[in-house]
C-alpha cells in the first residue's frame, strides 16, 4: 500500500496540462504566442488554488477510489487534448480544470503520507519533510519534460504522464476499498457563485498582467475594460464572504496576527523568486545554454532544498522561533542575488552558478516551511484551509504573475535604454570600432559576399554586440536591486515586534557562554609546581 501511495504522489506531481520547461519549444511549433502558454500555466496554478476550499467537502462526499478514477481519467483526457490543440482559449480552459483535478487527486496521497510522517498532525514535522519531497518531484517533472524534448520531442511528456496516470487507475481499481461511507457531506451548501467570482476575477487579473506588454496595457480597450471589472468582482466576492453563513473562504482568518504577518513576507519571497526570465536570458545569450541545460542547472537547488528541510526539522524541534529562521531564508535569497550580481559577466562559466542555485533552493524551502507553519498556527481545520488558500494565492497564482510581469516590463525598458545609450555613443572614427568592422568586413568578403552585403554584416555584428551588452547591464542592475531588496526585508524581519524573541533562552545562552569563558580562563592560570 505504501508503494501505491508513493506512486500516486509521483504521478500527480508530474501531471500538468502544459509543461513550462518546454514552452519555448512548444509555442513555435503550435503557432501560438509565448503569452498563450504562460497564461495556460498560470490558469493551471489558479485551478489548483481555488479548488483548495473544496477539498474537505469533496473528500467527505466521495470515496477515495472515486476521486482517483475521475481525476486520473480527467487528467489523461486533458493531456491528450493539450497535446494536439492549437486554440489558446481552449488550452487555457483545459489547464484551469487540470489544476483542480490534480489537487483533488493529490490530496489522496498527501493525507496518508501526513499521518505516516506525523500521526499527531504536527505541522513543524510534516512541512519540513513534505515540502522537499514535492519540490524535488516538481523539478523532476520539469527536468523530465525538458529531457524528452531535447532528445525526442516536446510532446513525449504527454504519453509518459498518461501512462503514469493509467497505473493510478489500476491501483484505484484493485487496491482501494469500496465500502460505503458512514456519512456523505452535501455539495449544495458550497457557495458556487463565490467560486465563480474568485475564479473569474483572478483569471482576468492574470490575463491583464500576461498580455499587458503585448497589447500595450491601457492603450488596449480590452485591458482597460478588464481593469475596471476586476475591482467590482473583488468587492462582490468580499461582500458575499462577509454576509454568507457558509462563506467559500472565510475572512475571519485575517483577525489572526500570524496570517497578517505571513502574507506580506510570502509576497517578498515571490519578488525574490521572480527573476527567472532575466536569469534565463543571460544563460541563453552568454552561457549558450539550451532549455534543457537551463533546467538541468536548476537541479543544483536540490542540495539546498534537502539541507533546508533537515535544518527546518531541527530548528522547529528546538523551538528556536521564526525571526532567526526567516532572516536565514531571506538571507539565502539575498546571497544568491549578490553572487549573481558579480557572476553576470561575459567570461562566466556554468559551474559558477551552482552555488547561487544552492542558496536559492535553501531559501525557498526555509521560507515555504516557516511561513506555512506560521500562517496555520492556532487555526482549526476550516480556518487553516482558508489561510493556506490565501497563502497559495500569493505564492502560486497572483503573486508570480504580478511580479514576473513587472520585472519583465522593467527588464525590457532597461534593456532598451541601455541599447540606446550604447548606440548614442558610437564614434565611427574610434579605432577599436573601425578595427572590428574592418575585420568582419574582410571575412565576409573572403566568403564571397559583395561589398554592400559585407558592410551590412560588419555593422550588424556591432549592433548584436551592443544588444548583448544591454542584456548584461540590465541583468546586473536587476540583481543589484534584488540584493538591496533582500537586505531591506531582512531588516524588516529583524525590527518586527511580531516575532517575539525568547528572552529566557537568550539569558541561558549568555550564562552558558560566561560559564564556558570562566572555565577557559581558569585553564590558562599557571599552576605552581
Amino acid at each position: 500500500m505504501l508503494l501505491s501511495i508513493i506512486w500516486i504522489l509521483v504521478a500527480y506531481l508530474f501531471a500538468n496540462a502544459t509543461y513550462s520547461s518546454v514552452n519555448s519549444i512548444a509555442f513555435g511549433q503550435l503557432g501560438l504566442l509565448s503569452e498563450d502558454l504562460s497564461m495556460a500555466s498560470y490558469a493551471f496554478s489558479l485551478g489548483m488554488v481555488i479548488t483548495m476550499p473544496l477539498l474537505l467537502r469533496f473528500k467527505m462526499r466521495f470515496k477515495s477510489y472515486q476521486i482517483l478514477y475521475v481525476t486520473a481519467l480527467g487528467l489523461m483526457a486533458i493531456n491528450a487534448l493539450c497535446m494536439i490543440t492549437v486554440n489558446p482559449t481552449f488550452l487555457i480552459i483545459l489547464n484551469f480544470f487540470a489544476g483542480g483535478l490534480k489537487l483533488m487527486g493529490l490530496i489522496e496521497a498527501v493525507l496518508p503520507i501526513m499521518f505516516m510522517i506525523s500521526p499527531t498532525m504536527n505541522r513543524s514535522i510534516f512541512y519540513p519533510i513534505f515540502y522537499p519531497i514535492t519540490i524535488v518531484l516538481g523539478q523532476g517533472s520539469a527536468w523530465l519534460s525538458a529531457w524528452l524534448a531535447h532528445h525526442y520531442s516536446w510532446v513525449m511528456i504527454y504519453p509518459t504522464v498518461m501512462i503514469m496516470l493509467a497505473v493510478v487507475l489500476l491501483i484505484a481499481l484493485f487496491i482501494y476499498h469500496k465500502e460505503p461511507m458512514n456519512r456523505k457531506f452535501p455539495l449544495y451548501q458550497v457557495d458556487w457563485l463565490s467560486f465563480l467570482l474568485l475564479g473569474l476575477g483572478s483569471t482576468l487579473f492574470i490575463y491583464f498582467m500576461v498580455y499587458g506588454k503585448t497589447l500595450n496595457w491601457f492603450e488596449s480597450d480590452l485591458l482597460t475594460g478588464i481593469a475596471f471589472v476586476i475591482p467590482g468582482l473583488l468587492v462582490w466576492f468580499v461582500l458575499r464572504q462577509i454576509n454568507k453563513k457558509r462563506p467559500f473562504i472565510t475572512l475571519s482568518v485575517f483577525k489572526m496576527k500570524s496570517v497578517l504577518m505571513s502574507l506580506p513576507f510570502m509576497a517578498c519571497m515571490v519578488v525574490l523568486m521572480s527573476t527567472s526570465k532575466i536569469e534565463g536570458a543571460y544563460s541563453a545569450v552568454f552561457l549558450n545554454l539550451s532549455t534543457y541545460d537551463i533546467v538541468s542547472l536548476s537541479l543544483w537547488m536540490f542540495p539546498g532544498v534537502l539541507i533546508g528541510g533537515i535544518g527546518s526539522l531541527w530548528w522547529f524541534k528546538k523551538k528556536l522561533g521564526f525571526k532567526g529562521f526567516l532572516i536565514i531564508g531571506f538571507g539565502s535569497f539575498t546571497a544568491a542575488h549578490l553572487m549573481n550580481y558579480f557572476l553576470f559577466a561575459p567570461e562566466s562559466e556554468v559551474y559558477m552558478f551552482y552555488l547561487p542555485m544552492f542558496f536559492k533552493g535553501l531559501g525557498m524551502i526555509i521560507l515555504y516551511v516557516a511561513l506555512s507553519i506560521l500562517i496555520s498556527q492556532r487555526l482549526e481545520m476550516t480556518g487553516m484551509i482558508s489561510a493556506l488558500t490565501y497563502l497559495l494565492i500569493v505564492r502560486t497564482a497572483i503573486g508570480p504573475v504580478l511580479f514576473a510581469s513587472l520585472n519583465d516590463a522593467w527588464f525590457t525598458n532597461q534593456r532598451q535604454e541601455s541599447y540606446v545609450s550604447a548606440i548614442s555613443h558610437i564614434d565611427a572614427t574610434d579605432p577599436d570600432y573601425q578595427a572590428q568592422v574592418s575585420r568582419i568586413y574582410r571575412g565576409a568578403r573572403y566568403m564571397g559576399n559583395n561589398a554592400e552585403d559585407a558592410m551590412t554584416m560588419a555593422v550588424g555584428s556591432q549592433f548584436g554586440k551592443w544588444s548583448k551588452q544591454a542584456i548584461l547591464s540590465s541583468a546586473k542592475t536587476m540583481a543589484g536591486y534584488m540584493t538591496m531588496f533582500g537586505i531591506f526585508v531582512m531588516f524588516m524581519v529583524l525590527i518586527s515586534r511580531n516575532f517575539p524573541v525568547n528572552k529566557r533562552r537568550l539569558v541561558r545562552l549568555r550564562q552558558k557562554f560566561r560559564n564556558e569563558q570562566a572555565i577557559d580562563d581558569a585553564a590558562t592560570i599557571p599552576i605552581p609546581v
